[in-house]
Formats: C-alpha cells, structure tokens, sequence
C-alpha cells in the first residue's frame, strides 16, 4: 500500500491543492489524511462521482490548476 503521508506529500509539491471526491471505506486513509491537513474550502466531499468531477473542472477554468478528484467508481 501506498504510505498516505508520502503520497500527500508529492501532491503538494506538485501544486495539487484541491481535492473532491465520494468517501468511502477503501479511500479511507487518504480521505481522512486530506481532511487533517487541508483547508475544508479546498476538500470537498461530493455526493457522488460526477458532482466530485464537476467540482474539479470548476477549479481547474477558476485557477488553471489541476485538481486531485478521487473516485471509487466511474
């Protein structure tokens, strides 16, 4: 498995900053550790995978920046 810190971690340096997505049990880790270090405003949780998907395209016309948006299923 993946360590969550590490991954995290090469996200930031990579200018990844925002998250969106649909929690559930197998993305636990990385959803919790996003939360623990995050500002709520630039994690969101969605109701499902298009509105996760949605919120990232939205943030990537806003900013010009990618997103990171985690999905279980698509």
């Amino acid at each position: 498995m993946i360590d969550t810190k590490s991954f995290f971690e090469c996200l930031i340096e990579n200018n990844i900053t925002f998250f969106s997505g649909v929690p559930d049990s197998l993305l636990n880790n990385i959803c919790a550790y996003i939360s623990d270090n995050v500002d709520c405003k630039n994690h969101i949780f969605a109701a499902n995978e298009g509105n996760a998907l949605a919120f990232g395209i939205g943030y990537h016309l806003a900013s010009g920046k990618l997103p990171l948006i985690y999905i279980q299923n698509l």
